[in-house]
């Protein structure tokens, strides 16, 4: 399988202690070694926040679409997804 492509990501320090970002990635993949070939595209879009709650405490959240183009259309879709995380970060950590 052959698969090219690139991505981006762009944060943005909103405060203190929250911080945003925009994200994007795009990918190409075709294999011509199983019959019948698969070729499909990826693009990925979506945007995250993140909160520092505390010093060991970390709430995020993220928004995410996911679109799939192949040249078999029972293999084409369109993928929402909403994540929303709850990190606890070691007191012991070297401060960033």
């Amino acid at each position: 399988q052959e698969r090219r492509g690139g991505n981006i990501n762009v944060g943005y320090e909103l405060t203190a202690a929250v911080t945003g970002a925009i994200f994007a990635s795009s990918a190409k993949a075709s294999s011509t070694s199983v019959t019948p070939v698969t070729e499909y595209k990826d693009t990925i879009v979506g945007l995250s926040l993140s909160d520092s709650l505390t010093k060991t405490l970390n709430l995020g959240f993220e928004l995410s679409q996911k679109q799939r183009d192949s040249v078999d259309t029972l293999r084409t879709y369109t993928e929402n997804r909403a994540r929303l995380t709850l990190s606890y970060i070691s007191a012991s950590r070297p401060p960033r």
